[in-house]
Order: C-alpha cells, then structure tokens, then sequence
C-alpha cells in the first residue's frame, strides 16, 4: 500500500487565532483561518512533521499542545 503526498486532506485549527506557518514543499506561507479547517496536501503536512513544526508536532514531538490537528486517520498515523 503506498502513501499519496498529493491527496488533499482537512487539518483543523484549534486555536481561536490565526496560524501561519511557511510551506516547504512550495513557496509561500500557509494561513490556517482561527478555529477553522483548510484542505493541504499530504506531503505538505508530513514535511512539517518531519521538520518538527510544534505547530504540529506539539512541545513534545508527540502532539502535546499541538495547534494544529490531522484530520485523516492514515496521514495522522503515518
């Protein structure tokens, strides 16, 4: 079973703020409306997981007061 970076998938602001944080798999910045759910690619998403954004990733690396969060269970497990 392979893993497509390009799928579009939901992740969900859990801040009442905006959220900002710079694309890596592209140019730009990405804004993440307050308490509001945006469609990325999966790609996108595991690269800021792999560079450890805490926005994502939490103070722990684990999801530990995390900002964001995954809404797909396969891309949340990858």
């Amino acid at each position: 079973m392979s893993f497509n970076l390009d799928k579009k998938i939901a992740i969900k602001n859990l801040c009442p703020w905006d959220l900002y944080f710079k694309k890596i798999d592209s140019h730009g910045d990405f804004r993440l409306p307050a308490n509001g759910i945006r469609q990325i690619a999966a790609g996108e998403v595991q690269s800021q997981v792999y560079d450890n954004t805490s926005l994502f990733t939490g103070t722990d690396g684990q999801g530990t007061h995390a900002k964001i969060y995954i809404d797909d269970k396969e891309t949340r497990v990858h």
